[in-house]
């Protein structure tokens, strides 16, 4: 399995606060399925583009710890940027903030609350650099649970979205978990990733997550999430998006109505 957002860089952000924890979150990785991790720090603000300059040092030492500790599992650099106007001019100068470092995807915080006005003008300067925008865990924000078609005219343009394990998992409440459900029958979600910060809060590992994905969907489209959209993104490939649209899905519109106004109560 390919984890493309997890905080299991050691004190850079609210991720782990010491590399042996960092290093416990690795070995919980593996064990959960992953094979290959992103380590996706935040990047909230044009101040800590100096993070950015730091990751390959950072991710080269964790790297080194996983191998003194025969730990089987590969790192790639990435971060989770706040979408602001700022990131236009660092891709522009080659800070290395895309996943993987092949300048093809940005792993965009949603944020949780309104999506900023200006953030489908935002998506289109990125698209004019070539890169791909995936959106972390919308499931999670309050715009995208109040009403779930917020995000219909970003799909159909082609931004990826990625899910948490712990919202299909219920762990981040029942509105969430939905939500999540929601957009995995409209084909809106591309990857599922454990949004890991801790080995003892929210943990590494994708194989509940996938065998609670497996209960509703078929084993392609579990291999799709949790594995070979991985591999695209580190190959620079494209990454195949055949979203539904939400007027088609008339079969659930009953279920997304009901959702709704469950999400707002």
């Amino acid at each position: 399995m390919i984890d493309i957002h997890n905080h299991i860089l050691p004190e850079i952000d609210d991720g782990p606060a010491t590399m042996a924890d960092a290093v416990l979150m690795a070995r919980q990785a593996v064990t959960g399925g992953a094979s290959v991790v992103f380590a996706t720090p935040h990047l909230l603000a044009r101040r800590d583009l100096d993070k950015a300059l730091d990751m390959p040092a950072r991710v080269a030492q964790l790297q080194g710890a996983l191998a003194d500790a025969g730990i089987p599992l590969r790192l790639m650099a990435g971060m989770e940027v706040y979408p602001e106007d700022f990131i236009i001019e660092a891709v522009a100068a080659g800070y290395p903030i895309t996943l993987g470092g092949t300048r093809k995807y940005l792993l965009l915080e949603t944020p949780p609350t309104q999506l900023p006005m200006r953030f489908e003008q935002l998506i289109y300067q990125l698209e004019l650099q070539g890169i791909t925008s995936i959106l972390a865990h919308p499931e999670r924000s309050a715009a995208v649970q109040a009403d779930i078609r917020v995000l219909e005219p970003l799909v159909h343009r082609g931004v990826l979205l990625q899910i948490n394990g712990s919202s299909l998992l219920g762990q981040q409440g029942p509105c969430t978990e939905k939500t999540a459900r929601m957009l995995l029958a409209l084909r809106w979600v591309h990857f599922v990733a454990s949004d890991a910060h801790s080995p003892r809060g929210r943990r590494p590992g994708l194989a509940k997550a996938a065998r609670r994905l497996a209960d509703f969907t078929g084993e392609e489209t579990v291999a799709a999430l949790i594995r070979l959209n991985g591999q695209r993104i580190i190959d620079g490939e494209p990454v195949d998006s055949t979203p539904h649209s939400y007027a088609d899905v008339r079969n659930q519109r009953r279920v997304f109505d009901w959702l709704h106004k469950f999400c707002r109560s």
